[in-house]
């Protein structure tokens, strides 16, 4: 609902008006309220059903609180964000707002524009993926083996023994592990 905003009466005409319609929502007949301001009774009907249209929005109920999301950005403005992230791609949000200037949004609302706009942010540099470490299964049968065949050294002496029993490269903390397992 848009606010209206009205005009206060100023002429002593429209003093006068204002007067006569508020006698008339009072109750006093028409006829006096017409001698009364020096009006006539169109005039007075007039300004009574203009008063009563002013009255409904003036009165109705107004939404509390803001009216749009804090983090809704105006579309040009939004625009220029989306630009800059699409121009630096591998910028976080919060070196974009610190690159961007003193007009960048917040970094959370770079993280919602980014998501409504269907904008990822790519990593600097490729991820790096090992591969995995694990035993092969006569290797891991073997290892297993020695930990049951010498339970009384420790895991850095096995591991030690393993190391130079068999071609596989083994930590005590592998061979806990496998202790942990029995």
């Amino acid at each position: 609902m848009g606010h209206h905003h009205t005009a206060t009466p100023t002429g002593p005409k429209q003093v006068q008006r204002v007067r006569a319609v508020l006698a008339r929502f009072q109750g006093q007949p028409a006829a006096a309220i017409c001698r009364q301001y020096r009006l006539c009774r169109s005039a007075l009907l007039t300004c009574r059903q203009r008063a009563l249209m002013a009255s409904h929005p003036a009165l109705a109920d107004r939404q509390r609180g803001p009216h749009r999301p804090h983090h809704r950005l105006a579309a040009a403005y939004e625009h220029a964000v989306v630009s800059l992230c699409h121009d630096h791609p591998t910028w976080s949000a919060y070196h974009v707002q610190r690159r961007g200037g003193r007009s960048i949004p917040s970094p959370r609302t770079l993280l919602r524009v980014r998501k409504r706009q269907g904008l990822a942010r790519w990593p600097i540099r490729a991820r790096v993926v090992l591969p995995d470490r694990r035993f092969a299964p006569l290797t891991r049968s073997r290892t297993q083996a020695i930990v049951q065949e010498k339970p009384s050294p420790g895991s850095e002496r096995l591991a030690w023994d393993v190391r130079n029993g068999e071609p596989v490269t083994v930590s005590p903390a592998t061979i806990t592990r496998i202790r942990m397992k029995r």
